[in-house]
């Protein structure tokens, strides 16, 4: 520590230091004034400190609030904000499917704009570009109504998409600062010229459903299968109508089925049929179909002579009469029996066939009117008989009166049909006495 001497009378004291050595007044003045400098330093850095805390007080203050409200749920979650909802990547919510080249995807592929951990961001206006990529084929060129496209909201829908050869590709979506995605691998097929029946209906019965369900694929110039965008195949028949599930149908992987198809014939003859499949621009397909006519009878009944109303089942036989000798029977007999389908158009083996018309088929029965009219005869009991899918013959049974005195003296006549079916052949209806 320096400290001051007595210099006398007419003289400065002198300035010593801590170990009593002399120290000049001209080097302790210039000591004080860097010691002074320094001291002012000092407490302008303190004084410059101080104003910097006041002033960054109230933003330190604004960040804290700012970050409770990012992260806090309040009542509204929708509001939840993090660092995650910033846009990282890009992904294909649509990708592109299988096309057909030069013809405009029936799938539009959309990019959407997602952050770190795969939800969608509702961020408008992001540029997103679409990129044929050079593998697997390499020449290609694809075409959009419009590429780069802005998002909306959340994704950008590019339409009007084609590419100008076949082959298999990949597309790369990418945005400035995003992660790019590239799609699987899809294929775009040459355009099919024709169509074809790789799988024929088979040989079918009036009615009923197709043994076989056809089958049409969609073929280039070579006879090669076709996949690609859908089309639509139609089939249609040269007469009658057919009905099938959907006689229209899109084409899947280069191939149409018709599931439950049958043919309404227009008479009860055993003939052929040209059912033809169509498509807009390709050249048609046919098929030549025989349909049998089919035939609903009776089970037929024998009776004794001895005045004694005595039936016994037996096979359908080819006439289906249902027949009373006229022998003298006890009056208030009867008559019952079961309508069965069975193989008609001029078949006389008496061959059942199951109901495949994919619904139940009702047969109705009438007093008859013709040839003449028997007010005597009563009405059959009951007059509806039903035959259900998947069946030969009605679940229910017949029962007329085969009494003589309520009918004329020659016989006792019923008119049975099917409205739905009306080029079923009967193979009879007639008690005869």
């Amino acid at each position: 520590m320096n400290r001051l001497s007595s210099g006398g009378p007419g003289r400065l004291g002198s300035l010593e230091d801590s170990g009593g050595h002399e120290i000049a007044w001209d080097s302790y003045i210039r000591m004080s004034r860097a010691g002074s400098t320094s001291l002012r330093r000092r407490t302008s850095r303190r004084y410059l400190a101080c104003l910097l805390l006041l002033l960054l007080t109230p933003f330190y203050s604004f960040l804290d609030s700012t970050h409770a409200a990012w992260t806090a749920s309040d009542a509204n979650p929708g509001n939840t904000f993090t660092t995650a909802n910033w846009p990282a990547k890009l992904a294909f919510s649509t990708p592109p499917a299988d096309a057909t080249m030069g013809t405009t995807f029936t799938t539009s592929p959309v990019v959407s704009v997602q952050d770190a951990a795969g939800n969608p961001i509702a961020t408008p206006n992001v540029p997103v570009t679409l990129t044929l990529n050079a593998a697997p084929t390499p020449g290609g060129t694809l075409t959009c109504t419009t590429n780069p496209l802005t998002s909306s909201a959340a994704s950008a829908t590019f339409t009007g998409c084609s590419i100008n050869i076949a082959g298999t590709f990949t597309i790369t979506a990418s945005s400035p600062g995003l992660t790019s995605v590239t799609s699987a691998v899809f294929t775009v097929y040459v355009a099919p010229t024709k169509l074809v029946f790789t799988t024929a209906p088979g040989t079918p019965y009036a009615y009923m459903y197709f043994p076989t369900v056809p089958v049409v694929s969609l073929e280039d110039a070579s006879s090669n299968v076709v996949g690609g965008a859908p089309r639509n195949v139609t089939v249609s028949v040269s007469a009658g109508s057919i009905a099938c599930t959907a006689t229209t149908v899109a084409s899947s992987a280069g191939t149409a089925s018709f599931p439950n198809c049958a043919i309404s014939p227009t008479d009860t003859t055993t003939k052929s049929y040209t059912v033809t499949a169509s498509s807009p621009g390709l050249t048609s397909a046919t098929t030549s179909v025989t349909v049998t006519g089919v035939r609903v009878g009776f089970q037929t009944y024998t009776y004794t002579c001895g005045g004694v109303l005595a039936p016994t089942v037996a096979a359908p036989g080819p006439s289906y009469l249902l027949q009373v000798n006229n022998c003298g029977f006890t009056p208030g007999s009867t008559l019952t029996t079961k309508v069965v389908l069975l193989k008609g158009g001029g078949d006389t083996t008496s061959t059942l066939i199951t109901n495949n018309s994919g619904a139940a088929i009702t047969v109705s029965g009438i007093v008859a009117t013709s040839p003449a009219s028997h007010s005597g005869t009563p009405p059959p009991s009951p007059n509806t008989l039903t035959i259900p899918v998947g069946q030969s013959a009605s679940t229910g049974t017949e029962t007329s009166s085969a009494d003589v005195t309520n009918c004329s003296s020659t016989d006792c006549i019923w008119q049975w049909s099917i409205p739905t079916m009306p080029n079923i052949q009967f193979g009879g209806s007639r008690l005869i006495q």
